[in-house]
């Protein structure tokens, strides 16, 4: 393994890798000026990324081979995908990848979005199962969402309930993309995402927020609630939420779903609950739960 390090940022990268490392390297300096505001508390936060092959993961890495993952305070932890596939992303992600889940003209958004600007729909699915594409996933909207997940860590924003915790991360990555002067990527990865709620919704108890069993399906759920959370409170509202969980973070240490639910209600200046407990998949209102 080989390391390279500039302003408190170090990847950690495989041998044949050094171009990845480097986009890395540029990636991770660029999402940390863009989250940077949004924690004040946390001025110069330092990373060390860890892109590791197989061989390397079953040694050293966390959880099963090819999961992306925050580690404590400074750590991101992403599969080598320009190496080999991420094995436990395409299974729960291979299955909910289907364009008839989207509307005609969604479709035709993605074809002129992707990366690789496919012809067709057959080109595009085929792009959507490769290595290519998880590969794009993990160093453009993956490693933002996992620097975004470092930096709740450090402030004390917990992984329980685990909905805000991913939902905020989901929008992080999108709303970095607008912030580099690229909506067409981050609409693009809006509309895989919305592809993965739209095909497994119902499917092996994906209900909810609270209550699924496909991780891609639950990121997807995230993804469709905090862009309809945007169109209908503005484009400052999840930053606000942001802001206020770090104003209320001892509250917030052992929160429930309700207290979270509150936190949106009040930034938003209305009751959320009857909105959030459609999503909590016919669970109780959350504040029937307390």
């Amino acid at each position: 393994m080989r390391t390279i390090e500039r302003d408190g940022i170090t990847v950690e990268f495989p041998r044949g890798s050094e171009a990845v490392a480097d986009k890395l390297l540029q990636r991770a300096g660029l999402t940390r000026e863009t989250f940077a505001p949004l924690f004040p508390t946390v001025p110069n936060l330092q990373l060390h990324l860890q892109w590791f092959p197989r061989s390397v993961w079953k040694e050293r890495g966390h959880g099963p081979w090819g999961m992306p993952t925050a580690i404590g305070t400074d750590g991101v932890l992403l599969p080598a995908t320009d190496l080999e596939m991420p094995d436990a992303c395409v299974v729960i992600i291979d299955p909910l990848t289907d364009l008839r889940a989207l509307s005609a003209a969604e479709v035709r958004e993605m074809l002129a979005l992707a990366p690789p600007r496919p012809k067709t729909r057959v080109a595009l699915r085929h792009y959507l199962k490769s290595r290519a594409f998880y590969h794009d996933l993990m160093t453009d909207f993956v490693l933002p969402h996992e620097i975004f997940h470092v930096y709740c860590n450090n402030v004390g924003i917990r992984r329980q309930p685990v909905w805000p915790y991913e939902s905020l991360a989901q929008w992080s990555s999108e709303w970095f993309l607008h912030r580099q002067g690229e909506p067409d990527l981050a609409r693009f990865y809006h509309l895989c995402y919305r592809m993965y709620y739209l095909a497994g919704m119902g499917r092996d108890g994906n209900e909810g927020l609270t209550r699924f069993t496909n991780y891609a399906w639950f990121h997807g759920a995230d993804t469709v609630m905090m862009g309809e959370l945007g169109k209908r409170y503005g484009e400052d509202f999840i930053p606000r939420v942001v802001r206020m969980a770090q104003e209320r973070v001892a509250e917030l240490a052992k929160a429930s779903d309700a207290e979270w639910v509150r936190l949106f209600s009040e930034t938003a200046g209305e009751d959320l609950a009857p909105w959030f407990a459609i999503r909590f998949g016919g669970a109780p209102r959350p504040e029937e739960t307390r």
